[in-house]
């Protein structure tokens, strides 16, 4: 949606502008959001990082709403900082997202849960990027699963000590079902083992892979700073 704001909402965008430190008085409704937003738009890219600090309803949903809505801001960035101390720390130590992401490293694609994520999926893919439907599942899990199990009692997979995939790896039960398939799960609903389930499923599609052509052979590798 086009943004053209009210003879006060510009005010208020020039108000934060001119000055290094301001406030907003406005009453609920006319635009508070959307007016930050867009001054924080303009400051690019003489600022790279802003924090935003809200009651959780609107961290959580407003702000990223905001975002999506309006056509002059759909080039932010944002991470939504809330939960455990640990997923508010990743939250806060991500530096790009997966469009940005795009533009450093050859992605050849993602692995995605297919559960209701069509309309990430279509972004992606008109991104350029491909997409490849991942169940969640024994099916699609238990090997995968199983070769992460092999690698780690073998001691071949390296890893940086990520302080977030560690406690996701903490937090990891294998479920089993009659035929011995397994699959990554979790014992509480209130733990996370989503870095987890990426690494299974990051690892399957890797196998899969095997024998292509490798972009490192053409060049380094690339890290990214966390």
């Amino acid at each position: 949606m086009k943004f053209t704001p009210h003879d006060y909402q510009t005010f208020a965008i020039e108000h934060i502008l001119r000055n290094d430190v301001s406030a907003l008085f406005l009453d609920m409704g006319l635009g508070k959001t959307v007016i930050t937003l867009t001054a924080i738009q303009r400051l690019l890219p003489q600022i790279h990082k802003v924090l935003i600090i809200a009651p959780l309803r609107v961290a959580r949903d407003t702000w990223p709403a905001e975002i999506r809505k309006w056509d002059h801001l759909r080039d932010l960035s944002y991470a939504v900082a809330v939960g455990s101390e640990c997923e508010r720390l990743a939250a806060l130590r991500t530096q790009a997202d997966i469009r940005q992401l795009g533009e450093r490293f050859h992605i050849r694609e993602i692995a995605c849960d297919r559960w209701n994520a069509s309309m990430m999926v279509q972004e992606l893919e008109d991104e350029g990027f491909t997409l490849i439907p991942f169940g969640q599942g024994f099916r699609d899990m238990s090997n995968p699963t199983k070769d992460l199990m092999r690698l780690v009692l073998e001691g071949s997979l390296r890893h940086d000590r990520n302080p977030v995939l560690r406690w996701n790896m903490d937090n990891v039960f294998v479920r089993t079902d009659p035929a011995g398939n397994i699959k990554i799960d979790k014992e509480k609903s209130t733990e996370k083992v989503d870095g987890a389930v990426a690494l299974v499923m990051a690892l399957d599609r890797a196998l899969k892979s095997q024998g292509a052509d490798s972009v490192y052979d053409s060049r380094g590798f690339l890290t990214l700073d966390w």
